[in-house]
């Protein structure tokens, strides 16, 4: 039981160490461009396989999902001139380019908008590791029910279960780094609305024909304006002071 507590314990320390890191408000920054990097070998090693040639790699399946990531236009990030030297590496030094300079310009929209990024890349990556981090120890906890129940031949369940333990946990670390460049790449500022205080007051249209008792009050001289024909200080104004 020990045993399989100490898959668990050291990936657990991991974890909590690369939380304490952000819940201390240490500069994230470039440890965010390492996992932008990483992200970026992702989808390199899917479009890009090992055991096909440089001609056979979608180049232009990687350069739509790379855009699409960056939300930018469309772009093709690689010529068939350059097929049959470009290597693996290139690509995603390539793809990082582009990658790095989308999320320069989402740093600088932030600022200007008076957004501390750094703040923001705290709290996706929080969101990120919080939430794969659940799903993971439900899915240890699984995987610790049922190793007894599989057919290993000669390999001790212990062994099993840390062998399978750890391949979720680079995934789970995978998946976590994915999710939180994806958020910082489309992350956008959304303009508050802005409550009137005061509404102005609407006043009533007045018809032609009806007098106005908003009006300033005319002179004694002046034509009353009940419509009577006479002088205001012979009509309505008769008993005004």
């Amino acid at each position: 039981m020990l045993q399989y507590d100490d898959v668990m314990n050291k990936q657990r320390e991991i974890i909590y160490s690369q939380r304490r890191r952000v819940l201390m408000g240490e500069d994230i920054r470039q440890f965010l461009l390492e996992m932008l990097k990483g992200v970026m070998e992702q989808l390199a090693g899917r479009y890009c396989s090992d055991a096909e040639y440089p001609e056979e790699w979608d180049l232009a399946g990687l350069s739509k999902e790379v855009s699409e990531l960056c939300h930018i236009p469309l772009q093709m990030f690689f010529n068939e001139s350059e097929l049959e030297e470009l290597t693996k590496p290139a690509v995603v030094e390539r793809i990082y380019a582009a990658a790095f300079d989308a999320y320069s310009k989402q740093e600088q929209a932030f600022t200007q908008a008076g957004v501390d990024m750094r703040e923001v890349e705290r709290v996706a990556l929080l969101r990120a590791v919080d939430s794969n981090w659940m799903d993971h120890i439900d899915a240890m906890d699984q995987l610790r029910q049922g190793i007894g129940l599989r057919a290993y031949g000669q390999k001790e369940p212990v062994s099993a279960y840390t062998q399978e333990g750890f391949e979720m946990f680079d995934a789970m670390i995978d998946a976590i780094r994915e999710q939180t460049i994806r958020f910082l790449l489309s992350a956008t500022l959304s303009k508050p609305k802005r409550e009137q205080l005061a509404k102005p007051i609407e006043t009533p249209a007045l018809d032609a024909n009806t007098p106005s008792h908003a009006s300033k009050t005319p002179g004694r001289n002046s034509p009353c304006p009940c419509g009577s024909g006479k002088k205001y200080k012979n009509c309505c104004g008769k008993n005004a002071k």
